[in-house]
């Protein structure tokens, strides 16, 4: 009787065992089947997304020139409906001297009139003890080792033109690209238009716009803006309470 009885027992735990694998086995089935039904649905609705080709073509890495350039989003204005964006030029540096033409105008020479004759200097980073020219020159860019010198960003083969951190030789028109090596967010910025003064039209199917160049707002020789405290705002007599009397 006892033997009959354990052998039922094992009988049933292995009958309850069969079912949870069954079970077991079943949900499993279903949980494929749910996520088999997410796919499609996901697929189905990436299918309906509009293709690259129709999608704006990203700006990362391109210049305010190119961006301009780029297809109209659509709905928007074609870009032969738009006017440009135009970055101000940087100009190659010319040093006024106090002579006259025969015009009656100022004489200028170029940097190299006097440094083609002088000997570079890589170590020199501030204007101190210099007697012939520079005098007086507010040198502050960069860490205060004096890391950076004169020669990290001009050229002394050639004082008419700049130089990039892998001895390029870059004209002054192009000067921006030398910024941007160590300025890389602020120049991000300014290509998406959140940094850098402008003149124009936001909407450049009215007009075109014009963007400053980084030293029109900032000495490259002392870039950095002085710092300000913020004060009260100062009073206007148009929105300020009447004195009593």
């Amino acid at each position: 009787m006892t033997f009959a009885l354990v052998d039922a027992t094992r009988a049933w735990n292995r009958g309850v065992g069969r079912v949870k694998i069954r079970r077991s086995r079943v949900v499993r089935g279903m949980l494929l089947l749910v996520l088999f039904g997410v796919v499609t649905v996901a697929n189905g609705c990436r299918d309906q997304l509009p293709t690259p080709a129709s999608t704006p073509t990203a700006t990362k890495g391109l210049s305010l020139q190119q961006i301009s350039q780029l297809p109209a989003i659509e709905g928007t204005a074609s870009n032969a409906d738009r006017h440009p964006v135009v970055v101000r030029p940087l100009e190659t540096p010319r040093v006024v001297t106090d002579r006259l033409d025969v015009h009656g105008q100022l004489v200028t020479v170029s940097c190299s009139s006097c440094h083609s004759n002088l000997p570079s200097n890589p170590a020199r980073h501030s204007a101190d003890g210099l007697t012939e020219f520079h005098q007086g020159l507010k040198y502050s860019h960069g860490p205060a080792d004096g890391f950076l010198s004169c020669l990290t960003c001009h050229n002394a083969s050639n004082y008419n033109l700049l130089r990039i951190a892998d001895g390029t030789e870059l004209s002054y028109r192009d000067g921006q690209q030398l910024c941007a090596q160590c300025h890389s967010k602020q120049n991000r910025d300014y290509e998406n238009g959140s940094h850098g003064g402008m003149n124009g039209y936001w909407d450049r199917t009215r007009g075109p716009q014009t963007r400053k160049n980084c030293i029109d707002c900032h000495d490259p020789h002392s870039p950095q803006f002085p710092h300000m405290k913020p004060t009260f705002k100062p009073l206007d007599q148009r929105s300020s309470e009447p004195d009593a009397h």
